[in-house]
């Protein structure tokens, strides 16, 4: 016997192709692949019930073929949930997130850590070193990253530039691969940090928030002034500076109530300014609680959902790099607490197992260990690494979700917090569907 996947979602809207055919968009999570569907046979998938009678036998046959029709038999969530866990065991990457200092420059109203102005040193810094290297020299490991997380981790850049300079040379004499990013606020970034980083640092993907035409008012620096223009007009020098081939960058909009309305303005001034380049991405985040209370800066998660298409489009009209109108790829580990060969390291050198965990109020004791005590390998368990045993069990309502395979669950810890951290395509699915089609040609009757 057969059945539809549970993974498999059909928009009920109609279109035409130019041939005259009725077909419905339609999306498959497990492979996170998008088609067009002929309207008897979405029809009859919809219905569930005798559709192989109704449909075609090589329509059939292709959806067999594509994973969208299974045999009954299959369990199809402990498929999706056993090759989350293989992939979490196979992982041959050891990564390190790096924050080399606790401090920040902004003021950012929603943001959830507490800042102080500690860095990184003394044996807490060699502690950190000696703990990659060893981890560097195991032998368990095809690849290393470092990724440079805060606070401002500009704040840290000596720490940043001296402990990366000692990592980079071992992890190429040991034949290992290498990869560094980093999340900045970008007002401290400037062509000789830039130099540095990309070229002895090896840090080639960098994320920004740039919080819309508004962003001044919403991400304003502590000492005063403004940096949005500042911030823009160093990315475009940068991206068109040809030694820095590998650059890449992520700019990020959090979108509130605040700003929600800018997407347009936004989009096109980002353009006029030369950020429409190839090595530049854009994308739009709803606000999230850390922990901390933002439900006055907060959108709804259906209010959202109609707010991203929007923001979706004006980076499209503009002529911006953005994500796919849906997730393309399965999200087998679903962030670095899910797996003991990543960890965090905090300016103090205590190791936590999530990044939403140091600097946080409320999870100061959630660290599983310190770098000058830790012995080399694997850190600790820490809250979050029987995830997926937890969706199995049904715990959560990711057991019953159409988008699981490329969500993962978004984020263990807010689900933990009582804060459903469900992504914008679980509420706008359809419409992105309908997207989809009337951007390929499709007309609807």
């Amino acid at each position: 016997m057969l059945t539809v996947s549970r993974y498999l979602t059909i928009s009920e809207t109609d279109f035409t192709s130019a041939q005259g055919v009725a077909l419905r968009p339609a999306y498959l999570a497990t492979t996170g692949r998008l088609y067009m569907i002929d309207k008897d046979t979405a029809e009859a998938l919809n219905d569930e019930s005798g559709f192989e009678r109704k449909i075609r036998p090589d329509v059939l046959e292709d959806l067999i073929d594509a994973g969208a029709v299974i045999p009954d038999s299959v369990d199809e969530l402990e498929v999706i949930l056993e090759e989350n866990r293989r992939a979490i065991a196979e992982n041959r990457t050891r990564t390190f997130v790096i924050m080399p200092t606790s401090y920040c420059n902004l003021g950012c109203s929603y943001c959830g850590q507490a800042h102080t102005k500690a860095t990184l040193r003394g044996s807490h810094r060699s502690g950190l070193v000696r703990r990659i290297i060893g981890e560097i020299e195991s032998g368990c490991y095809d690849g290393i990253a470092l990724n440079w997380f805060g606070g401002e981790p500009l704040m840290g850049y000596a720490n940043i530039r001296d402990i990366a300079r000692q990592i980079v040379p071992l992890a190429g004499d040991r034949g290992l691969s290498y990869w560094s990013q980093m999340v900045t606020n970008g007002v401290l970034l400037d062509a000789r940090q830039l130099d540095t980083l990309y070229h002895d640092c090896r840090v080639s993907f960098f994320e920004i928030t740039l919080d819309g035409t508004s962003h001044d008012l919403l991400r304003p620096k502590k000492a005063g002034g403004e940096s949005l223009d500042h911030i823009v007009n160093f990315l475009s020098w940068a991206v068109r500076q040809p030694q820095y081939e590998d650059l890449r960058i992520s700019i990020r909009t959090n979108v509130s109530p605040a700003n929600r309305g800018e997407a347009a303005e936004f989009a096109r001034t980002m353009a006029e300014r030369g950020l429409g380049h190839d090595k530049v991405s854009f994308y739009a985040a709803p606000i999230h609680s850390w922990g901390n209370d933002i439900s006055a800066l907060e959108l709804g998660k259906t209010a959202y959902g109609n707010v991203e298409l929007e923001w979706l489009q004006a980076y499209r009209d503009a002529g911006l790099n953005c994500p796919s109108l849906v997730p393309t790829q399965r999200k087998k580990i679903v962030c670095i607490a899910m797996q003991t060969s990543a960890e965090v390291i905090t300016s103090s050198g205590e190791v936590f197992s999530c990044t939403e965990q140091p600097l946080v109020p409320g999870y100061e004791n959630t660290a599983v260990g310190n770098v000058s005590s830790l012995r080399i390998g694997r850190r600790p368990a820490g809250l979050y690494e029987t995830w997926n045993d937890e969706i199995s069990s049904g715990n959560y309502s990711c057991a019953t979700c159409a988008i699981l395979p490329v969500c993962g669950g978004s984020c263990p810890k807010a689900w933990a917090e009582g804060n459903p951290p469900c992504p914008a395509t679980k509420f706008n699915l359809s419409s992105k569907l309908d997207m989809y089609a009337s951007t390929h040609g499709f007309e609807r009757p």
